[in-house]
């Protein structure tokens, strides 16, 4: 079975659908997959600071140049 295939019967059977339709893959949204039924909820951030020092480590793990160039960044917000 082609791996489209069994995705769009996971997908068909989420939605609790007989037949799926073009509209029921995306969820409305710039075309991006609904979550699956039961998946936590994402959670924004309780503050600032925290999304910066978030974003900082992501930078600092992809190439410590480009995390070094973050934290200047953030001195002037």
């Amino acid at each position: 079975m082609p791996a489209a295939t069994r995705i769009y019967e996971k997908r068909k059977k989420n939605l609790g659908l007989d037949r799926l339709r073009p509209w029921d893959l995306v969820d409305g949204w710039f075309n991006r997959p609904s979550p699956r039924p039961g998946a936590p909820t994402l959670k924004p951030f309780a503050s600032i600071d925290e999304l910066k020092q978030g974003v900082s480590n992501i930078f600092h793990k992809v190439d410590p140049v480009l995390g070094g160039y973050s934290t200047p960044c953030w001195q002037k917000v």
